[in-house]
């Protein structure tokens, strides 16, 4: 009477299997069969043997196939390599909030500012927003800016100098335009409405 298939066969990949049910019964390796279903001929040891091997150098065929077939990395973000990647991004952060924290225009906003986390948190969110597969972790524009008085003047300043820096770095007018076009909506989390000025006092 035959024995069921070894615990070490039905434990294999089904590739693996059907390859091991072709070598020792001589079934079809393209056709399903259940593991637990087989039986085991009284076969010479010399065939066993031969099966056996087969399946180790099939195993390693297949083994070496995964490896070649592997799917290589994503291609990085077209933005993202324009504006130099890591690097491009770091000088390029590092260099905007020296002129930021420089500019008479700009200056007073970051007078309490801890320059070197301003850098870091800028450089996050622009390789975020160049699709570098970084993630910002600082806090909301919203809540960052919220009761410094930014006006329209203000934000039309740091873009003037976002600008200039990236002239300065050799970024592509094209690109610029493109970051700029992501970084837009941050104007109405930026910049606070104008206080409503009280009515003028009846002339005499």
């Amino acid at each position: 009477m035959g024995s069921t298939v070894p615990q070490h066969v039905s434990t294999m990949p089904r590739q693996l299997q059907r390859l091991w049910a072709g070598a020792i019964l001589g079934a079809s390796p393209g056709k399903t069969m259940r593991p637990d279903t087989l039986r085991l001929a009284k076969l010479p040891a010399q065939t066993v043997f031969s099966a056996l091997t087969a399946l180790l150098l099939s195993a390693s065929m297949l083994a070496a196939h995964g490896q070649t077939q592997a799917l290589p990395d994503a291609a990085p973000a077209p933005l993202y390599v324009a504006f130099g990647q890591q690097d491009g991004i770091r000088r390029l952060a590092d260099d905007f909030v020296r002129r930021l924290s420089t500019d008479a225009r700009t200056a007073p906003f970051f007078k309490e500012s801890n320059l070197k986390r301003v850098r870091e948190k800028i450089a996050e969110q622009l390789c975020q927003v160049v699709g570098g597969g970084c993630v910002y972790t600082g806090d909301s524009m919203k809540e960052v800016h919220k009761g410094q008085g930014i006006q329209k003047s203000d934000f039309n300043a740091v873009v003037e100098i976002l600008q200039d820096t990236m002239d300065q770095q050799g970024i592509a007018f094209q690109d610029q335009n493109k970051l700029l076009a992501k970084l837009a909506p941050m104007y109405r989390d930026m910049v606070e409405s104008p206080k409503p000025q009280g009515p003028k006092p009846a002339a005499r």
